[in-house]
Formats: C-alpha cells, sequence, structure tokens
C-alpha cells in the first residue's frame, strides 16, 4: 500500500508545470556555469553552444531551420549567426539548388573547438543531469522528450 501511494505522489500530474519549470531552470543554470568555467575566454551563453551543436550536427541547416529547432524568431537567429560569424565559427553558404536558400556550417577553424571543448562540454552537463536514472528510464525520458520537443517547436 505505502508503496502504491508512493508511485501516485511521484506521477502527480499537477506538478508536472512546476517540475518543467525547474528542469528549465536548472539545466539553463548549468549550462550557463559549465561554459563560463570550461569556455570563459569565448563568452558563451547557453544559446550559443545548442546553436553551434545544433549547426554542426546539421550542417547546410538554413536560418529558419535554426530558429524553429531553438525556438528563437529568425531576427534573434540571424543577429546570431552574425556575431558567430565575425568571430569565426560559421560559414554562410548559398544553396546550389536555390539560391535565395543561406546554408549554415560549422567554419573549418571552429569544428576543432566543437568537438574537443564545447561538446564536451554541453554533454557533461546532460549526462549528470540523467546519472541517476538506469538506462531503462534515459530511454523512457527520449521517448517522452520527443514529443514535447515537437510541441514545444509548434507553439508560437
Amino acid at each position: 500500500m505505502l508503496d502504491e501511494e508512493k508511485s501516485r505522489e511521484e506521477a502527480d500530474l499537477d506538478a508536472l508545470p512546476e517540475l518543467l519549470g525547474n528542469v528549465q531552470r536548472h539545466l539553463r543554470r548549468l549550462v550557463q556555469h559549465t561554459l563560463h568555467d570550461q569556455l570563459g575566454e569565448f563568452d558563451f551563453k547557453p544559446i550559443d553552444g545548442v546553436a553551434l551543436m545544433t549547426i554542426g550536427r546539421r550542417p547546410g541547416i538554413s536560418i529558419t531551420e535554426l530558429a524553429a529547432a531553438l525556438g528563437l524568431t529568425q531576427t534573434s537567429v540571424s543577429s546570431m549567426i552574425k556575431r558567430y560569424e565575425r568571430l569565426g565559427h560559421v560559414e554562410r553558404r548559398v544553396d546550389e539548388r536555390d539560391r535565395r536558400v543561406i546554408q549554415l556550417h560549422i567554419a573549418p577553424g571552429a569544428r576543432e573547438l566543437m568537438e574537443s571543448r564545447v561538446r564536451p562540454a554541453l554533454e557533461s552537463v546532460f549526462l549528470r543531469a540523467v546519472s541517476g536514472l538506469s538506462e531503462a528510464e534515459k530511454l523512457q525520458l527520449v521517448v517522452a522528450l520527443r514529443p514535447l520537443v515537437k510541441n514545444l517547436q509548434e507553439m508560437k
């Protein structure tokens, strides 16, 4: 009986908004501190690491696609990309099939920085965040997060 009550308490759906807010705040804080501690000389913000990792994983992504993936406006992402270009982190290339589309790529000089410093810094945060979960729970989390992310991307 006690285990059943504990399960119901742990699965209390009324707590969901608070839990999601806590996850967001804690991850943002941890990412910010980790990037500052490990990459302070580059003045990275949490969104910078995620944006650059997304471009690295999806070479040729457009500004529109990146904005959707990050949940930001195209104007905000455009400003970020200009800054990344000035810093030598990103290159813009014209899409050969549709010359109106600009593709984003990690600049060759920044690829080493991404692979050796940014990716490990971000992955360390996320791995620490799920360290107390079993493999089965991690898989359940991945399955649950995919539609959540899709819903968030579709929201205005």
